[in-house]
């Protein structure tokens, strides 16, 4: 799967997407650079549907075939290729175009955070401007807005005992 996804990627992105997520495979030993690449919207989301279809690939080889399909943001790319409503190689370039949109944008970036925290806790440390922007888990959230209000949030979170990791996004 992922050999098709190199090939439909071509001549949208920089490299094939599998030089994104197999940097070892490049005989390059810097995986800081490595993940700093990958981490880079215009190669993260067409990164992210690449992987998504490789899965779905996967259990179908084994027998599981699904009789719904949602997701979302990139993941709903990957379902319209999972339901057949476009094909895997318009996928990897529609998230390629899309990524390459999404960091051309100019100003604050804005920041994400994922809070090991159920919803109300989490509710009770955001500052105006920070919001939920996914619950992951009963336990887990993640925090997402403008650099300088996520980092506030975060500090609150933080001086209340909540363990806060802050995610890498360039978008």
């Amino acid at each position: 799967a992922l050999a098709e996804m190199d090939a439909a990627s071509s001549g949208v992105m920089a490299a094939p997407v599998s030089h994104y997520l197999y940097p070892e495979r490049r005989g390059e030993g810097d995986a800081e650079r490595a993940l700093g690449e990958l981490t880079e919207t215009h190669n993260t989301q067409p990164a992210l549907f690449a992987v998504g279809h490789a899965l779905t690939k996967l259990l179908a080889s084994v027998g599981v075939q699904p009789v719904v399909v949602a997701g979302h943001s990139v993941g709903e790319f990957t379902a319209a290729a999972a339901a057949g409503v476009i094909d895997a190689g318009e996928g990897v370039r529609w998230c390629a175009r899309r990524g390459q949109g999404m960091q051309a944008l100019g100003g604050d970036k804005g920041a994400m955070a994922a809070w090991v925290a159920d919803r109300a806790t989490a509710e009770r440390h955001l500052v105006p401007g920070a919001v939920i922007a996914n619950v992951n888990h009963p336990r887990q959230v993640v925090v997402s807005g403008k650099t300088e209000v996520v980092a506030q949030a975060n500090a609150k979170a933080r001086a209340a005992g909540v363990e806060v990791t802050e995610l890498r996004v360039s978008h």
